[in-house]
């Protein structure tokens, strides 16, 4: 029976980091300008759903002329609507097109590991938020730990996943999400013996 930690963010709910979304964004590519990428930019960042009218000014938008590391926020950003939506496939192939479009993105990493974990690709998914994690500015890092604590709570390796889950509430000590979900584990201390 797989463990769900309560939702995180960037879109969804469930676990994903992730993975269960909370409200906070994984857009953090911001595209200068007006156009129809902004509009996609800010759906994302202030967590509105995926309308076909959001989802298709990001499609429009990449159909503007945009720097690489643009086009791949744009398609991050689009990721996260279908997520909001529960079409998880479509945002895998989002995050994919933004990581080959611009492999510098972590923001990208990191929802792309939120989608595998909602596809039950747990390796996949811990390969891409270590590599999120690796990159992560501060600001946006509890996001990647909160998600990596699920997979290693799925793979049963709890003393990690506490561990990720102490280390993001270090850097957002009032997340109730990582407070619930680090509330579940009993630290005992090692026997000295």
């Amino acid at each position: 029976m797989k463990k769900y930690f309560p939702a995180l963010t960037a879109t969804l709910t469930f676990a994903t980091i992730l993975f269960s979304f909370s409200s906070e964004s994984y857009a953090q590519a911001i595209i200068e300008g007006k156009g129809p990428q902004q509009v996609c930019y800010e759906s994302a960042l202030y967590g509105k759903q995926g309308t076909k009218y959001t989802i298709n000014a990001c499609t429009e938008g990449l159909d503007a002329a945009l720097s690489r590391k643009d086009r791949a926020a744009t398609y991050v950003n689009r990721g996260i609507l279908h997520m909001r939506n529960t079409k998880f496939e479509r945002a895998r192939k989002d995050y994919e097109a933004a990581i080959k479009t611009y492999p510098d993105l972590p923001e990208a990493y990191m929802n792309y590991g939120a989608v595998l974990i909602q596809l039950d690709d747990y390796d996949g998914a811990l390969k891409a938020l270590n590599k999120a994690i690796d990159e992560l500015p501060p600001k946006h890092l509890h996001q990647a730990l909160f998600n990596r604590a699920i997979i290693y709570d799925s793979q049963e390796k709890y003393r990690d996943a506490y561990l990720d889950l102490k280390r993001a509430l270090e850097l957002r000590p009032d997340w109730d999400d990582a407070l619930k979900s680090i509330k579940r584990y009993l630290v005992a201390p090692k026997n000295s013996g």
